[in-house]
């Protein structure tokens, strides 16, 4: 991981329970920690595509992936919160980078993005839901 990948990251896993945030940090095996393996893939692919060539559909996966897991985990979306505000922030106070048009474009496609991917998501969670289909909600305060 680059060290933009690594710091945001970490500021993603932050906003889980400290028992939940060390496992997520250290176990690095997929199959025992599903939830931190996506979250570094979908981090990697976003920030690769970000600066790279930018492929719409697979930015698009992965930030879906990354707002799924963040649903059933008690993950709520605002145009000031939300992952793609976290990378922003990132990118501004750690990185310090100034950002071409092109790079500031592409984040704000993100951000709209990530907004109509949270909104179809909670509404699929709650169809299951009043279907009676449990989905258990641990690991992150509101």
């Amino acid at each position: 991981m680059t060290r933009l990948e690594e710091i945001w990251f970490e500021k993603i896993i932050d906003t889980y329970h400290r028992e939940s945030k060390r496992f997520c940090m250290e176990e690095k095996d997929r199959f025992l920690n599903p939830i931190g393996s996506s979250y570094r893939e979908s981090v990697k692919v976003i920030v690769e595509e970000l600066f790279g060539s930018f492929s719409g559909k697979k930015v698009a996966s992965a930030l879906e992936d990354m707002v799924k897991i963040g649903c059933l985990h008690g993950y709520s979306y605002s145009s000031k919160e939300g992952y793609i505000a976290l990378l922003k922030n990132v990118i501004r106070e750690y990185l310090k980078e100034n950002l071409d048009k092109e790079v500031k474009r592409r984040l704000d496609e993100l951000h709209s993005e990530e907004g109509n991917i949270f909104g179809k998501t909670k509404e699929k969670i709650e169809r299951l839901r009043k279907r009676g289909i449990s989905l258990i909600r641990h690991g992150r305060p509101k």
